[in-house]
Order: C-alpha cells, then structure tokens, then sequence
C-alpha cells in the first residue's frame, strides 16, 4: 500500500490538476479498476477456499466483496435509483418494492458482515498477535477502508482546486488498494496451503467446531 501512496503523491505533483480529475472521476480508470479486481476476488473466493471450510464464510466475503465492486459502479443507483444506505432514500419517492428490496440487500450485507466478525474475529486477532502475515494484511486492508471514508468526506477548498485533486487521488488510489491488498490476501492464503495445511492454520486458524461442522 506504501507503494500506492507514493505513486498518488508523486502524481499530484507531476501531473496537470484536470488530468487528476479525469483520472479520478466517476467511472474513471482507477474506478473501473478497482471493481474488476473487486469481482474477480469475489469469484476468487470459491476458487481458493479449503476442504472443509464453511461455505457461509466464503458466501459472505464473497457477497461483500461484490458489493463493494457495484458500489463502485453505483450500480445500486442504477438498479434501485439512489444510495441504500441513506436514510433520505426509503423517506423518497422510490415505490414501497424498492425499499423493501433495498432493505432487504442491506440487511444481507449487515449480516454477512456480522457472519464474519462473530466466526473469524477472535481467531484473526490472535494470528494478528502473532504477526501472521495474512492476519497483517487484513488489519491493513480494515485501516485502508477506514482512511479511504475519512479522503471521501474531506475535499476542502474550491471544487476544482490542486487540493481537491489531491484528495480525490487519494481516495481513489486508497480504495483502489483494497482489492490489491485482497488480492495479496488470496496468494498468502493459497501459498500457505499449497506449502502445508498446518501452515495455512498458522496465518488465520479455522476454529476447531467449523470443521467439525462441516
């Protein structure tokens, strides 16, 4: 991610600010990018997952990652015709249906998270504890989400000013981090199980009870 971060610093200063604009606009190169990595890792997940493994872990991630992917693409915009995690769209005009199914595609994705968080958190922190470096990549991917909604909300100064530019480039190159960071994500995880499955359990566990239950 560093190596993201310096290339965005060095083209805010190198290039035209226009330039930085059409880069990081709406449906821009970094955009379109960033959702074909997002939906080739949602595919990725039945891909790389091990025998054994709970199917509804690879399901969530999955349904989360291709979320995010058509978040990008504003999809839910086009498909449901405004942004379903705003409160001012289920008090809009939008038919009774739309929010229903607008609800009920939040609620799924509040509930994958929730899935994920209530079998993995524990076992993921103690492999962050032991430095495990799939473990690591995950906490950066959480700090890199995290930082990328903190640019989106801090464009200050004139609309089109070199600031402006700046944090757009950062917003994007920082979201455009994600799937790469999953994606390092995916070859650690598949490297250690090729190597050992012991190994593999090493870098994040898989509870004892979940393989039992499978």
């Amino acid at each position: 991610m560093a190596g993201l971060l310096f290339a965005a610093a060095v083209a805010t200063l190198a290039l035209p600010t226009e330039l930085l604009f059409a880069i990081g606009a709406e449906h821009g190169p970094l955009e379109a990018l960033q959702a074909v990595l997002l939906f080739a890792l949602a595919g990725g997940v039945f891909v790389i997952r091990r025998n054994g493994e709970s199917w509804w872990s690879a399901g969530s991630a999955a349904f989360i990652l291709f979320a995010m992917g058509a978040r990008e693409l504003e999809w839910h915009k086009a498909w449901i015709g405004g942004s379903v995690l705003k409160p001012r769209f289920y008090l809009g005009p939008a038919t009774a249906g739309t929010k229903v199914l607008a609800g009920g595609l939040v609620m799924l994705l509040a509930a994958s998270a929730v899935y994920l968080l209530r079998r993995h958190a524990r076992d993921s922190w103690n492999a962050l504890q032991r430095r495990a470096p799939l473990a690591i990549t995950a906490a950066t991917f959480c700090g890199a989400l995290v930082l990328s909604r903190l640019a989106d909300k801090t464009h200050l100064g004139h609309p089109r000013s070199a600031i402006v530019a700046a944090t757009l480039i950062l917003e994007e190159v920082l979201e455009l981090a994600l799937p790469v960071l999953g994606l390092l994500g995916a070859y650690q995880y598949s490297g250690a199980r090729s190597d050992s499955p012991g190994r593999a359990d090493d870098l994040v566990p898989v509870p004892a009870w979940e393989r039992e239950s499978r």
